[in-house]
């Protein structure tokens, strides 16, 4: 059920977004390597490999995402 309001949300990005793993800004967290999207008014935290993309996290933007990502 969550994942189908996710994906009605996120529509047509997370469409491209399969198609096109780095489309999103890349950044570095706790030694790891990441991406973020923003898809207002949420950025989507998420990683990418040959078998696909991993969404780990999404936050709604007016949040202080710095203090959640720790």
């Amino acid at each position: 059920m969550r994942e189908r309001r996710i994906e009605c949300c996120f529509g047509s990005k997370l469409s491209r977004l399969s198609r096109n793993p780095e489309m999103g800004e890349s950044f570095e967290i706790s030694g790891r390597r990441m991406r973020r999207l923003t898809v207002r008014p949420y950025v989507l935290f998420y990683a990418a490999d040959p078998n696909g993309v991993y969404v780990y996290r999404i936050l709604h933007g007016a949040r202080d995402i710095d203090s959640l990502m720790d």
